[in-house]
């Protein structure tokens, strides 16, 4: 069909107006395309910087529960050792009545 010969025509003829359309078209297009990966880059990019501080901030609230929690130890074992100590002098305040009245009697 004589359609179809001008159509093989019409491409075997490509002008070099043509060929720079065509160059442009295609470098529009990859720049199209490399800006919408270079957003998503910087989405992702934010993500990560949110999470970073996010983690940061858990980060300091643990090293907050961990100071809280040896303040609490440090204050319980101070107790404990007083507690200690006040049996021991009971004990031997008691010891020493007990034999004094052993002695008295």
């Amino acid at each position: 069909p004589p359609a179809m010969s001008t159509d093989k025509q019409d491409k075997s003829e490509v002008t070099p107006s043509d060929e720079a359309n065509s160059v442009v078209e295609n470098v529009a297009n990859q720049l199209s395309k490399l800006e919408e990966m270079m957003s998503k880059v910087q989405s992702v990019s934010k993500d990560m910087e949110e999470n970073r501080l996010e983690l940061q901030q858990e980060q300091l609230k643990i090293q907050q529960q961990r100071k809280n929690f040896d303040e609490e130890r440090t204050k319980q074992q101070a107790e404990l050792v007083q507690i200690v100590d006040r049996a021991r002098q009971e004990m031997k305040d008691h010891c020493t009545r007990v034999a004094d009245n052993w002695r008295t009697e």
